[in-house]
């Protein structure tokens, strides 16, 4: 009689054992698998579509609203220039730089501004500050301080604008101007070969005739 009393306890117990412990399984498998479906749900609802291109376009024009709420367009030569990355180019670059993520793209959203001849980089930078709609996380010099620098000339500012980043580059209309002949002569050396003695020789002189431009201008 006592040993089949013990019996039954040892089943009770087994099976209140194994109902717990595999609850716990169970449960613990939910959850993990909860959360990987929540991070490929995440992950998916990140990938760089025409939806998402539409999303940010909206958000980017939002984003000259406040330029011209600060009223930027006082300082401008002409109006913004604007762009969000196509999801071809965007793919491509994610893919050369073995990037994770499109966020991790410094230039998916971007602004270009032309600074009007009587104004100056200041003049633009106090304005952007004066906006509590946005944060300018830096600033930065692209090809400016260097002398013999011959390519691309600009001030590109890194924006936080509702939990996306947009790069604005700023450049005057000389600096505007050199982009585009650069540009020219880069296509040149690039048909007609880099150490195209004529071609190499024009270039160093509009580049030293540039910088002593900009610098007395």
């Amino acid at each position: 009689m006592n040993s089949f009393i013990t019996i039954i306890l040892i089943h009770i117990f087994v099976l209140h054992f194994v109902s717990i412990f595999g609850y716990r399984i169970v449960n613990n498998e939910t959850s993990c698998l909860l959360d990987y479906r929540t991070k490929m749900v995440s992950k998916e609802n990140d990938i760089y579509t025409e939806e998402k291109r539409h999303q940010l376009g909206i958000i980017l024009n939002n984003f000259l609203k406040e330029l011209d709420y600060i009223k930027m367009n006082t300082l401008l030569y002409k109006e913004y220039s604007s762009r969000v990355k196509t999801v071809h180019s965007s793919h491509r670059k994610i893919k050369a730089r073995n990037y994770k993520s499109w966020r991790d793209l410094s230039d998916y959203c971007g602004v270009s501004i032309l600074i009007h001849p009587s104004k100056n980089i200041n003049d633009i930078l106090d304005r952007l500050h004066s906006s509590k709609q946005f944060k300018i996380v830096i600033c930065e010099k692209r090809g400016i301080d260097e002398w013999f620098h011959t390519g691309y000339r600009a001030v590109h500012c890194d924006i936080e604008y509702k939990e996306i980043h947009i790069e604005l580059q700023i450049r005057t209309v000389l600096q505007d101007y050199w982009n585009v002949l650069t540009h020219e002569e880069y296509e040149n050396s690039r048909v007609h070969g880099y150490d195209n003695i004529n071609i190499s020789l024009k270039y160093k002189i509009l580049t030293l005739i540039f910088k002593l431009t900009e610098y007395f201008i």
